[in-house]
Formats: C-alpha cells, structure tokens, sequence
C-alpha cells in the first residue's frame, strides 16, 4: 500500500502565491516595482519546488518491508528491524508527523544505533494501521 506526503500548509501557500501574482497581472499598469515582481517569482517558484518534491516521495508497505522512496532513491528496511513508532510532537496522537525508528540486524549496539524516517503521511491513521499490521513488535507511541 503506497502512502503520499501531507501537503499541510503548502495549500496555503500556493493560494496566497496565486492572489499575489493574480493582483500583480491585473495592477501591471500601475506602478509595480521589479522587487514585487521578484518576490512573486520567488515565492511562485518555491511552490512550484515543493509540489515537485512532494510528488516524489512517499512510503511503501508491503508484507516484504517497510519502502520510502525519496527523489529515485529507495530505502528498504524489513519489519523486524521497526523498533518503534512515535508521534512528532510526542504524545500527540493528532499531529501527523511519524518516526518509525528501525535499528539494522534487530539489535542496537553503540556502533549501529538506531535509525530512523521521518513521515507525514496523507492518511495518518492508514498508515499507522498498516505499521501495526506489519510490525507487531514495535512499540507504537502514536
């Protein structure tokens, strides 16, 4: 089961983005300043940046292992290694930022630790649900 990002405040900014550049179109006979004009091009593409990070990563659970893939780039790890799952903030059960924390080979020792993901799945509690599934053995903190 595939899991996209949370947009989250990206909404927002894209809108604002839009009015802004909307009222520099309509008010262009008027005296706009080329810093105006810069700002908007700055902010239009920083949303335009986000929305193409965004649709490039996302999380895949499979009854294999646990996926993130991130801008090409593919991190398995295999439901044995998932040690934990918190909320960010901790002990927020409504917020929608997760770590799952995993350590390699089951065991943490001073020299591997643990490693961790950060997610902000769309669907928080799916997700969730699908790590519960998946890694009974992990202490969920979510």
């Amino acid at each position: 089961m595939k899991f996209r990002t949370d947009f989250g405040a990206l909404g927002f900014y894209m809108v604002m983005a839009g009015f802004w550049f909307l009222s520099l179109l309509v008010g262009r006979n008027h005296s706009n300043s080329w810093s105006n004009e810069l700002a908007c091009a700055l902010i239009l593409l920083g949303v335009l940046f986000s929305v193409f990070r965004f649709q490039f990563v996302y999380w895949e659970l499979s009854p294999q292992c646990f996926r993130e893939h991130r801008f090409g780039t593919i991190r398995e790890i295999p439901w044995h290694e998932v040690t934990q799952v918190v909320s960010i903030p901790p002990n927020k059960a409504l917020s929608k930022s997760l770590v799952v924390e995993f350590c390699h080979n089951g065991e943490v020792t001073p020299f591997t630790g643990r490693d961790r993901i950060l997610a902000t799945p769309g669907d928080r509690d799916g997700f969730v649900a699908e790590l519960r599934r998946f890694a009974p053995q992990a202490d969920f903190e979510a």
